[in-house]
């Protein structure tokens, strides 16, 4: 009887061995410096044995929930980690008793002790559940930084047994270890960092797994984001787990303090992160945080610059124009592959005094997924307008694209896209209160786009026009003709062609610049007809405005003209600089025409005033302008309004100025 007796005791206590988790490893790409565990409570709250026992999987190094540099780097268990437990029926969970090894007891703390001949378990248990064989895990969408390891309860895994209940646990995520630099001082620190990339990083994500390899599908989250607490230097290690795959447009933004506030940094071409492993990068962000971004109000076709003062400025190449796709070309992508990209040219620079050579003191360049550059500092700018000849106002058209083949001619350079950068610190929101106090819209630019003065230039204006629907500015050419390469003939002139060679003049027929089929809705996502009027306009991928500006809408171009034609004599006047109407000259329009494929040179440059305004197809093919059909220069240099300001339709080819507008 006291044999039996003892011989019943040894049974339960053999029972009563507890779970012992063992853990696959992370393969470093590179290495993994450093790291320690947090402290954790070593005793749990609850104590229920688990008759469970896990066998590490020798066939992949040991990882868990921190780095172990001293170790081999390897990933251990801390305590009161959660795994989830299957029998394929029932879950419930089990928690470590102790950390700090790979190999760790379980406890559970409610119910009874699993049962069964199979057993699927999923670290960590937040978020996990397995069904009919599959494991489902969850990877957190924010992670904090933890020093020199990555995030507690982060990295999934997944294991199973048969009924000697000695679980096997494989990896089903990767870790990234991003570190960024910079030239910025130890005064500015690094308070969060965020990894986006096209396809699911984080979130829900299903494992099959039967022996072997497992196989991950994240369904989850995009975005994932990195919490720095009150900050970290710039050179420290982050990790962050996320899902393996292949991902493209794999972007990494840093937000810090003492500067302009964030930068990113995109990588090109396919970007792999494999299961169990783990990839390090280190993102050199010295050339993109010493600029400043030109799109902090929002990506755009244009970047104005109105600081005189000589500075760095960035801009990004991955979004077309404001990312806004137009309806009649919604497949159209609103993305530049960075992958694609194979060099940067400037098609041109103009201006005056010395920018007539370059406006740049640092010619444009490529880093990372920007454009940067510097301009040239004009220092005896005044407010009043850049009447100093040696200033250093001017334009530059930029382009990436997917050849090196940069000699200059119109079969060579294929552009992905391009920017126009328009470097005048003249420029300002003008407001006309005759239409403020009418309840209208009464703010737009005070310069036509492109322009470096309200001032009649005289035979050959360095004014920038632009056909119907076009993003890109055309240069301005000589006086008498417009040279090669800005002209083309060609009849199968198409959307796609004018983004590929900006620079180029469209003029297959005297009508319209583009052989195809007709659209309405290039310069306004809202306009879907021809002839309509009064709808608000949606600035689109191909507005040519900068950041907060659109191209005039019919309701203030009408607003305009009804302003002049109900009082002439005092709303309209006319010197030898230009044109202004509004009560005490509130706009300016200079003395310029338009650029006509049937003439081949500027048409009527002398005694027209035109901006083009309007978003909407007037008529088959045309757009709609403003303009004074009779002012003329007199013996004296001045110039008389012999008729009011009116509107007229010019064709889609015609290229005239274009007076941007303030978005509301």
């Amino acid at each position: 009887m006291m044999n039996r007796m003892k011989n019943t005791i040894y049974a339960l206590l053999m029972l009563a061995i507890v779970f012992s988790c063992t853990k696959e490893g992370v393969a470093d790409e590179g290495g993994v410096s450093g790291g320690n565990s947090s402290d954790v409570p070593a005793e749990p709250l609850v104590k229920y044995e688990s008759q469970f026992s896990a066998l590490v999987d020798s066939s992949e190094v040991s990882t868990k929930t921190f780095f172990d540099a001293a170790d081999g780097n390897m990933l251990k268990w801390t305590s009161n980690d959660e795994i989830l437990v299957s029998n394929g029926t029932k879950s419930m969970s089990y928690f470590i008793t102790e950390g700090g090894g790979t190999n760790a007891k379980l406890y559970f703390t409610t119910g009874e002790d699993l049962t069964g001949d199979a057993f699927y378990a999923v670290y960590p248990a937040a978020g996990a559940a397995y069904n009919n064989g599959t494991y489902q895990v969850t990877i957190p969408a924010t992670q904090a930084y933890t020093e020199g390891n990555f995030a507690l309860n982060s990295f999934p895994m997944v294991g199973a047994c048969g009924p000697v209940k000695a679980l096997q646990f494989k990896n089903a995520g990767a870790v990234v270890a991003i570190r960024p630099i910079s030239a910025l001082g130890s005064d500015s620190k690094i308070t969060s960092i965020e990894i986006t990339a096209n396809e699911p990083l984080v979130g829900a994500c299903s494992v099959q797994w039967n022996g072997g390899t497992p196989s991950v599908t994240c369904t989850g989250g995009k975005e994932l984001t990195i919490n720095c607490g009150e900050g970290i230097a710039w050179g420290t290690t982050v990790y962050a787990c996320v899902a393996p795959g292949t991902y493209t447009d794999f972007k990494v933004t840093v937000y810090y303090t003492n500067s302009t506030g964030s930068a990113h940094y995109t990588m090109r071409g396919n970007y792999v992160l494999n299961r169990s492993k783990l990839k390090k990068l280190t993102i050199d962000f010295t050339d993109v945080v010493e600029c400043q971004d030109l799109s902090v109000n929002g990506t755009a076709n244009c970047y104005l610059i109105t600081n005189n003062t000589g500075a760095k400025y960035r801009f990004p190449i991955t979004v077309k124009g404001n990312g806004q796709k137009i309806p009649s070309r919604a497949s159209m992508s609103t993305r530049v592959p960075l992958e694609d990209i194979e060099a940067l040219y400037v098609y041109f620079q103009n201006g005056i005094g010395k920018c007539a050579t370059t406006m740049f003191e640092v010619e444009p360049y490529l880093s990372g997924d920007y454009i940067c550059f510097q301009t040239k500092t004009i220092a005896n700018f005044t407010e009043e307008g850049n009447t100093d000849s040696s200033a250093d106002m001017g334009n530059a058209l930029i382009a990436v694209s997917s050849t090196s083949n940069w000699e200059l001619g119109l079969s060579n350079i294929e552009a992905l896209w391009s920017w126009h950068i328009w470097y005048c610190p003249a420029v300002n929101d003008h407001h006309v209160p005759a239409l403020a106090t009418a309840g209208k819209n009464s703010t737009v630019l005070n310069i036509d786009l492109g322009g470096s003065t309200t001032a009649y230039y005289g035979s050959n204006p360095p004014i920038f026009y632009y056909q119907f629907g076009r993003k890109d500015p055309l240069a301005p050419p000589s006086a008498s003709e417009m040279a090669l390469p800005f002209v083309s003939n060609a009849s199968t002139s198409t959307l796609e062609n004018a983004v590929s060679h900006p620079q180029m003049y469209f003029g297959p027929s005297t009508s319209d610049w583009c052989s195809e089929t007709l659209a309405y809705d290039w310069w306004n996502a809202n306009q879907t007809a021809a002839n309509q009027s009064g709808i608000a306009i949606k600035k689109t991928m191909f507005d040519p405005c900068p950041p907060g500006y659109h191209v005039m809408s019919h309701e203030v171009l009408a607003n305009f003209v009804s302003l002049a034609q109900n009082d002439n004599t005092t709303d309209i006047r006319a010197s030898g600089t230009s044109v202004g109407f509004g009560n005490g000259w509130n706009v300016n329009f200079p003395a310029y025409g338009d650029r006509r494929p049937s003439l081949n040179q500027h048409g009527a440059r002398v005694h027209r005033y035109t901006t083009l305004a309007r978003i909407s197809e007037k008529g088959v093919g045309c757009g709609e302008t403003a303009y004074f059909g009779a002012a003329k220069s007199t013996s004296s240099g001045q110039f008389a309004v012999d008729a009011n300001i009116t509107t007229t339709t010019f064709t889609r080819a015609i290229a005239t100025p274009i007076r941007c507008q303030k978005q509301q």
